[in-house]
């Protein structure tokens, strides 16, 4: 049995490193103040530095990664198990949205993974935040009994 499992940006699945170069965000964000609907129901953790990661251990066949994608969002990697993913950010023409996906993968083997979102932004950047909004997976090996 498959179920997607939303994991909120403050759950302890979600390992930040170094944890004092991530900040957590909340609806007091003035720049958010078109998505402030949404915002209520998860918050988010952002950095603005190189190189900070988030990781996160899963046993499913997919994940996804969503956060703000907005003018301020550098460039990223995303590794997957043994595969790297580059991003280059918000670019000219995109249009801004709250939680959306900045990474996904599905069709994986239902087995152990892990996940590492790094910030690969330039110092004194004006493109240099990485915010997490959320992490969905699609677990496998899921036991439910009633």
């Amino acid at each position: 049995m498959r179920i997607n499992v939303t994991v909120p940006n403050w759950s302890p699945a979600l390992s930040y490193t170094p944890q004092l170069l991530w900040s957590e965000g909340n609806e007091t964000d003035a720049s958010l103040s078109n998505f402030i609907q949404d915002l209520y129901k998860f918050g988010y953790h952002s950095t603005t530095l190189n190189g900070p990661s988030m990781v996160f251990n899963f046993n499913g066949t997919g994940v996804w990664i969503f956060g703000g994608f907005r003018p301020s969002l550098g460039p990223y990697n995303v590794k997957l198990d043994n595969s790297t993913f580059s991003n280059p950010g918000f670019g000219a023409g995109d249009s801004e949205s709250f939680q959306a996906v900045l990474f996904g993968k599905d069709d994986m083997d239902c087995a152990p993974h892990q996940l590492i979102l790094y910030n690969n932004a330039a110092p004194n950047n004006s493109q240099a935040v990485l915010d997490v909004d959320y992490v969905r997976d699609s677990a496998c090996n899921i036991w439910v009994s009633f």
